[in-house]
Formats: structure tokens, C-alpha cells, sequence
């Protein structure tokens, strides 16, 4: 990973409304960044988001910096949906949209060293066209590990001193960025290579719904069913908003007991029913949540 040095932020903040003739001489623009700025923050409750708009002859960007984010470990799937997420938004809510050439969206560790200077290190970095469409170059080729094979990732912070297992992102239905998306995930406090833990309290399930009207309206009921019979149920309510295709987004970010997420993955068919709904997982779908059990204890 390419570390950089950044200047301080009081400077930067000087640099760009110097250095940024478009910032300088219209209040509308600062203000639309500003704006902008906020939606990122309360969309995706993040503590520090830095932007930037970087202008030349032939090209105009706006880099959008997540800075520390819980993100930063956690696997690449999850901080591609949030890219993803972002670069839409920003195409939502970005009045100059259309003077722009390109929209990135970066994953960043930052310290204080001497309380002059800060460091960075760039965690993953992806880039987007004015239509939030992900660049060629960006677009990520499978790989051939052992990761990639049984779609389950493995991410030990050091830092957190727990350990991040999640599967690949899971389409239930559509294709992603138009249909239904969820990506199971589970966090240890140990470091799962060295010892064997118990399992933990709960799993997590990450939903994204893109659709031309909403699917999941109120309070929607939720049902795994393993070999067609009901073995855990709840409910949850979906958070609404609008896409920069115009579509309706809803995301739910629901926890089950492990104990239920363990008998659900026991049968030969796995049905997740949400709302009236019913969303049936492949084999190899459902061969990847019961790779997530094997690193614990019985």
C-alpha cells in the first residue's frame, strides 16, 4: 500500500480554496460540497469524510476520503458496496454533477505525528463516471486463492484485536446495483489463526435493495426457513432513499442469534421470506454460511 504525506488540514483547507478557482469564486459550490458532505456522513453515520475537488485542463474529479472508518477492516466486498453507495449518492446530490469527469472514493488510516502533520495509508481506492458506473480499470477480476473459492474472507485487526469472517456478497435476487444484495458477517475478539473460540452471540446481515419502487415498506417481518419449516423470526425496518438511477434504495442491517443462524444452515434449502417475499439460496451460497461456522469451537 503507498503511504503519502498530507499537509495539515487547516493548510489543505487554504490549498483548495486558493488553489480551486471554482471553490474560490462561487459560494454555491462550497456550499453544494458542504452539502454534500453532510448526506455522506448522516447516509452512513461516519465520524470524518474529507472532499476534494481536483481540476485540470482536460478533467475534473471529486475524490471523496473516508477517513478511519470501521470499513477499513472489514473485507473489500463491503468497502465496494459503500463505494458503490457513495459514488450513487454523490450523482444524487451533487448540483455540478455534470462538469464532472469522474468520482473516487477512498479508503484511508490516518495518525497525528508532532501534532503538525498527518499520515495516511490507503486501504482500497475505486473510481466512478459522472453516472456512478464503476471505470474498467477499477473493476475487480475474480482471483484464483483460497479465498475466492469458498467465498468467505478472514480479517484480523490488530487494532480492534478481533477477527471480521464474512462471505462474498450474496445477490438474492436482480443483478447488483438493481435487485436484492446481502452480505453475512460475523465479529470475534481474538484472532482466529492462533486460537479456536466459541462462536459468537450473533451474525450480521448486511440487506441493499435497488428497485424502481419500494419493496420493503413499515416494519417488515423476516423468516429463515431451513427445508421449508420456520427456525428463527423477526422483523426489521428497511431505511429508504433515492439512487442516481432514480431507483428506491433500502438497506436493513438486522442481527439474528448465532444459535438460529446455525440451525438455519443445517438443512438442504435455505429460505430467507422478508415481507411476503421468499428468496431461496443456491447450494453454493449456502455452502459459504457454513464455512463461517468452521473456525469455531463445537
Amino acid at each position: 500500500m503507498n503511504k503519502f504525506l498530507l499537509i495539515p488540514t487547516a493548510l489543505l483547507l487554504c490549498f483548495l480554496t486558493s488553489g480551486c478557482a471554482g471553490i474560490r469564486q462561487t459560494g454555491a459550490l462550497l456550499r453544494n460540497l458542504t452539502e454534500l458532505r453532510n448526506e455522506i456522513l448522516q447516509q452512513f453515520r461516519e465520524k470524518e469524510v474529507d472532499l476534494n475537488i481536483r481540476n485540470s485542463e482536460r478533467h475534473s474529479a471529486i475524490l471523496i476520503r473516508f477517513v478511519n472508518s470501521e470499513l477499513n477492516d472489514k473485507s473489500s466486498d463491503e468497502r465496494a458496496v459503500r463505494a458503490q453507495a457513495t459514488a450513487e449518492l454523490v450523482k444524487a446530490h451533487y448540483a455540478q454533477i455534470q462538469s464532472l469527469n469522474e468520482i473516487d472514493v477512498m479508503f484511508v488510516r490516518m495518525s497525528t505525528s508532532l501534532i503538525v502533520f498527518h499520515y495516511s495509508e490507503g486501504v482500497d481506492y475505486y473510481g466512478f463516471d459522472n453516472q456512478a458506473h464503476l471505470l474498467p480499470q477499477f473493476d475487480p477480476t475474480p482471483g484464483d486463492d483460497e479465498e475466492s473459492k469458498s467465498g468467505v474472507s478472514v480479517n484480523y485487526s490488530p487494532n480492534k484485536k478481533q477477527t471480521d469472517i464474512q462471505t462474498s456478497a450474496m445477490q438474492l435476487d436482480g443483478v447488483p446495483g438493481k435487485g436484492l444484495t446481502v452480505i453475512p458477517h460475523l465479529e470475534i475478539p481474538v484472532d482466529t489463526s492462533k486460537v479456536t473460540p466459541k462462536p459468537p452471540e450473533k451474525v450480521s446481515f448486511d440487506f441493499a435493495s435497488y428497485s424502481p419502487k419500494q419493496r420493503f415498506p413499515n416494519l417488515t417481518k423476516i423468516a429463515f426457513l431451513s427445508d421449508h419449516k420456520v427456525v428463527y423470526q423477526t422483523e426489521g425496518q428497511f431505511s429508504t432513499g433515492r439512487s442516481a438511477d432514480d431507483l428506491v434504495t433500502e438497506f436493513l442491517y438486522l442481527q439474528i442469534p448465532y444459535s438460529a443462524f446455525n440451525k438455519s444452515i443445517q438443512g438442504k434449502v435455505l429460505t430467507l421470506r422478508l415481507g411476503e417475499q421468499e428468496f431461496v439460496l443456491t447450494s453454493e451460497q449456502l455452502q459459504s454460511l457454513r464455512k463461517m461456522t468452521q473456525f469455531f469451537a463445537d
